[in-house]
């Protein structure tokens, strides 16, 4: 006998996003994202090294200029997974893996909800990335962040 949330899953042609799937297509974004921030920062200190020589009056704002490329990092990150997760529902790492980010009924989510999943994201790496992990046990296959927002990844090819 086929489970209630089993059959709905199966009627839409989606299965839940495995544990494995998730967390590969979470670190080549993470990586992404590194690397990207990493080259911010780098290009950042070059110029700014270079400003300086000319003004080196101006060397007493460098620290100041570096946190807020540091800042900028969780900025770049925020905007990347609200905008990609409301805008298609997916981000690079989701796109590789073959992943979609959707609400409860199978649609793409709305702006709010990708805002309210990325504040999910907090709580589910708080407590030693357990909301994370809950996704390899979970029977639906939901980390804490998808609960919280009322939305599921799923595999779609």
């Amino acid at each position: 006998m086929i489970s209630k949330h089993k059959a709905n899953i199966i009627t839409q042609g989606h299965c839940p996003a495995k544990f494995s799937a998730r967390a590969m297509a979470f670190l080549i974004d993470t990586f992404l994202l590194l690397g990207l921030g990493a080259g911010f920062a780098f290009f950042t200190a070059i110029l700014l090294f270079l400003f300086c020589l000319d003004h080196p009056e101006l060397i007493i704002l460098l620290p100041f200029f570096l946190l807020i490329a540091l800042i900028s990092l969780p900025a770049l990150m925020a905007m990347y997974f609200i905008t990609l997760h409301a805008f298609g529902g997916q981000t690079v790492g989701k796109i590789i893996m073959g992943l979609r980010v959707v609400n409860g009924k199978g649609k793409p989510i709305t702006l709010g909800e990708s805002f309210l999943r990325l504040s999910g994201y907090l709580i589910s790496l708080l407590p030693l990335a357990a909301g994370f992990l809950w996704a390899a046990i979970d029977r639906n296959k939901n980390a804490w962040h998808d609960s919280l927002s009322g939305t599921r990844v799923i595999q779609y090819n």
